[in-house]
């Protein structure tokens, strides 16, 4: 199911409203306002696109991720490292926050893209990552490089990039 807010008041529906758009039959849909019976023609969303912002489901934290993967992360990590004395080399070492952190932002970026793989042959599709650019993150696009964390669209790299930057400063060893 989908999910917009109404960015701008109409004639019986408030800006802020929440609108589901539970199926879609082509032009015969509608987006309905939650608590006010109000319905709106697919075709309306469509055309006044500034009107509307899509919500999206997206993990905000690498917590909000259901059925994590253990990881260097987790618990099952502290009682491995219980065990294993060469793990404490590994957690002193310079890098561990950025190894734990591309750890996190490979389960996020899974999350955020759902079924979506990246295509890495020859004529490759656009993706987009959070790239470093001396102490500055910004969103970037790439074709081939296959050892980046990307996203399907540029809008879900700069969700990622907003609501996990601080993981995204310790993956790329930023010091704020």
């Amino acid at each position: 199911m989908k999910k917009y807010k109404l960015l701008k008041d109409l004639p019986g529906c408030k800006a802020g409203n929440t609108l589901y758009l539970n199926s879609e039959d082509g032009d015969k849909s509608f987006v309905h306002a939650a608590g006010t019976g109000y319905e709106i023609p697919i075709k309306v969303l469509k055309d006044y696109s500034e009107w509307f912002e899509e919500i999206h489901e997206w993990p905000k934290s690498w917590e909000d991720i259901p059925n994590k993967t253990p990881s260097f992360c987790t618990t099952e990590f502290s009682n491995y490292k219980q065990e294993y004395s060469n793990v404490q080399v590994f957690l002193h070492h310079p890098s561990y926050k950025s190894i734990i952190a591309r750890l996190k932002l490979e389960e996020i970026a899974n999350e955020i893209n759902g079924d979506w793989k990246p295509d890495w042959s020859k004529d490759a599709t656009l993706k987009y990552h959070v790239c470093r650019n001396r102490n500055t993150l910004s969103i970037s696009d790439a074709r081939h490089y296959a050892e980046l964390i990307v996203f399907k669209t540029k809008e879900m790299a700069k969700f990622s990039l907003k609501h996990h930057k601080k993981l995204w400063e310790d993956y790329w060893m930023i010091n704020k």
